[in-house]
């Protein structure tokens, strides 16, 4: 069951911009957006992990957004913004084209969950659709994000090749 409690007749989410898309990531899980931030690189990491990210002291991984929705980074990330989003007492920093506006969606908001205009790769990574006045918001799924990017069995360092890797293992 997911960890988010959003009453999709009272979502507040955070816009983002991604391949031209405007996506929207519940507010509760958003802590903070910032401007393109250094990145340290992660051996053996899934593509959608850029690297990692020094917060304040605290080290949060880096996701393209971009990578995970069309397979492939187009964007550099110096020319990304970070979404800095908390999951489960952990930071991710996602990486976005541009942050927008925090958007209210009120009872009378028309919600479509038919998310199949999108490409099958966006549509598992989707909530909803929601319906602004000039467009449509499609809600991010953020556990599917963290589970497709940072999923232990689909890292290279799950199993036998972690022991491996490991200085000592």
């Amino acid at each position: 069951m997911s960890e988010t409690s959003t009453d999709p007749r009272h979502a507040e989410l955070v816009l983002v911009e991604v391949a031209g898309k405007t996506l929207g990531v519940p507010v509760e899980r958003v802590r903070y957006a910032l401007p393109s931030q250094r990145l340290d690189g992660v051996p053996l990491a899934p593509a959608a992990v850029a690297g990692v990210v020094n917060l304040r002291g605290r080290v949060a991984v880096a996701i393209d957004l971009r990578c995970c929705l069309e397979g492939h980074r187009s964007t550099p990330p110096d020319q990304q913004q970070c979404l800095v989003i908390e999951m489960r007492g952990e930071l991710y920093a996602l990486l976005v084209d541009a942050v927008g506006e925090v958007v209210r969606f009120g009872e009378g908001a028309a919600i479509d969950e038919n998310i199949t205009a999108f490409a099958p790769r966006w549509q598992h990574l989707l909530r909803q659709l929601l319906r602004l006045e000039d467009g449509i918001v499609a809600e991010l799924d953020i556990e599917r994000v963290l589970e497709m990017t940072c999923s232990r069995s689909d890292s290279p360092l799950s199993g036998d090749a972690h022991r491996e890797v490991l200085p000592g293992g």
